[in-house]
């Protein structure tokens, strides 16, 4: 029993005199668990992240003009001619238009998206933080996205704060004279501040957003969108698909993948955080080891 206590007592005199090691491969083997956590995170939870939810609120196939076409001009045909895609899970015109809002005698210059009344691509109904969504395919209503908002808030008085409810002039600027009946670049709208999104998504959080309808009637363009906004179903590996298998039969327009309307660089991105954690674990690792 004396020998059993002084064996206790050696192994705890060793281990206090020793605390600085201890607390060293300890902190070390906490090092290298976070980091094990953080590198399959980054590689696999952070790109499919990046890579297939972010893509989703603006859609992950977009159907654009020819180049040197201004606008889609028939809308509705083209989406009837790639609406039957099996891999399509939805999709819906978008009008894409700059625009300048005059909101208590400040100016601020910005995009607008004109969407589907009932648009289940972004799905912006359920991205509203505030306010609420349109009230109808043809009101003249407005929802901000977060980032526009704050940008707002700069350019207003300090002393004033951007109210749902308020009514703002929307000075919409059309790309140049497409119609010899509607020849002004320049139409003014009345619209009401109805809500404020927030996407996962930079540029549109960047964008304001109207129905598309009343939007065409505000700047007389009937039937015709941007882009067309094209959601996949969950299970198709966007990197795989056939783009080509979207182009209607007459071949009047462009089919481009989400990485092709990217400004941000966020294949780059992840590459670049994948990049990080190999190297963060290959550290973690010599460490553990010394």
């Amino acid at each position: 029993m004396k020998n059993i206590r002084l064996a206790i007592f050696l192994a705890i005199k060793d281990m206090l005199n020793n605390i600085g090691s201890l607390l060293f491969v300890s902190a070390v083997l906490g090092f290298l668990f976070a980091n094990v956590l953080f590198a399959r995170f980054m590689l696999y939870g952070f790109e499919t992240v990046i890579s297939e939810l972010v893509p989703k609120v603006s859609g992950h196939v977009y159907v654009t003009p020819l180049r040197g076409e201004s606008y889609l001009y028939e809308t509705q045909r083209t989406l009837e001619k790639i609406k039957n895609k099996d891999l399509i899970k939805s999709l819906g015109p978008v009008l894409e238009m700059p625009c300048v809002l005059d909101y208590k005698g400040s100016r601020i210059v910005a995009v607008v998206w004109g969407v589907d009344f009932n648009e289940e691509v972004m799905e912006l109904k359920n991205h509203i933080t505030s306010g609420s969504y349109f009230s109808g395919p043809y009101a003249d209503e407005i929802i901000l996205g977060k980032v526009l908002k704050k940008r707002l808030e700069e350019k207003i008085p300090k002393d004033e704060d951007i109210d749902l409810g308020d009514t703002l002039e929307a000075i919409f600027i059309k790309e140049h004279n497409i119609d010899k009946v509607n020849r002004k670049v320049y139409r003014d709208k009345y619209c009401k501040i109805v809500g404020v999104a927030d996407l996962r998504d930079y540029i549109a959080n960047n964008n304001l957003f109207m129905p598309i309808e009343a939007l065409r009637t505000s700047v007389i363009l009937n039937e015709r969108a941007s882009t067309i906004f094209i959601r996949l179903k969950d299970s198709v590996r966007t990197d795989g698909i056939d783009l080509e298998s979207f182009s209607p039969a007459d071949g009047k327009v462009e089919i481009k993948h989400w990485k092709d309307r990217d400004d941000y660089g966020t294949d780059d991105l992840v590459s670049g955080f994948n990049m990080i954690s190999i190297i963060t674990f290959a550290v973690s690792i010599i460490c553990a080891a010394i």
